[in-house]
């Protein structure tokens, strides 16, 4: 019998938005462009689908520099794609192969969960 509240459940979507989200945050640390650009440029690019891409917009080329970021985000964001594919395309894997089970007669127990569970982040 199968029994949803089993299953490995982790949305796709969310960890492929958290990886673009977190690769955009350290591209903009590794090229310290913060101060180039304002908080709602940002914030605009954060949400977006293709945030490198979207940050990108917002600099002024700069073609002199020897680690131009506006190649590098481009190329971030082809290699990033491609990553995030893998990770969703391992979780499906995982969803396939993977289930979880609780032996306990009391599912919300919080000292149970603190003990077991890693204080409430997982196994």
């Amino acid at each position: 019998m199968w029994m949803t509240d089993c299953s490995f459940k982790l949305s796709e979507d969310r960890v492929e938005t958290a990886f673009k989200k977190s690769l955009l945050d350290h591209f903009i640390a590794i090229y310290k462009l913060r101060n180039e650009l304002i908080t709602g440029q940002i914030e605009d690019a954060r949400a977006s689908v293709d945030p490198l891409k979207a940050i990108v917009e917002h600099l002024s080329p700069r073609e002199s520099r020897e680690n131009n970021p506006n190649q590098m985000a481009e190329f971030c964001s082809i290699v990033g794609q491609r990553f995030a594919h893998e990770v969703v395309s391992t979780l499906r894997l995982w969803r396939k192969i993977t289930k979880v089970c609780s032996f306990s007669e009391v599912s919300n127990s919080l000292l149970m969960w603190a003990h077991y569970a890693d204080n409430h982040r997982g196994f």
